[in-house]
């Protein structure tokens, strides 16, 4: 289990986001999805609570190879033991 993001989603749209009143690329939220599939292990992202803007806060969950049904099931399991 990884962090989906570093930080809550950002507005459907939006191409940027401030950090510490520092305005970011969209692109910089991509990183933890990133590093997965470039060693070609499976990931998910799910849904675990919402920030205090409403917006959605996840986690990956990555696995070993070929293991995409195992992850699946798992968030299916995790889902009613984590509010998302």
């Amino acid at each position: 289990m990884t962090p989906a993001a570093p930080t809550a989603a950002i507005p459907a749209g939006s191409r940027s986001l401030a950090v510490d009143g520092t305005e970011r690329s969209f692109f910089d939220q991509a990183g933890w999805a990133n590093l997965t599939s470039h060693v070609g292990l499976p990931s998910l992202v799910m849904l675990v609570a919402h920030g205090a803007d409403g917006l959605p806060i996840g986690v990956q969950l990555v696995g070993p190879s070929y293991s995409d049904r195992t992850l699946v099931a798992m968030a299916e399991h995790l889902v009613p033991l984590l509010g998302g």
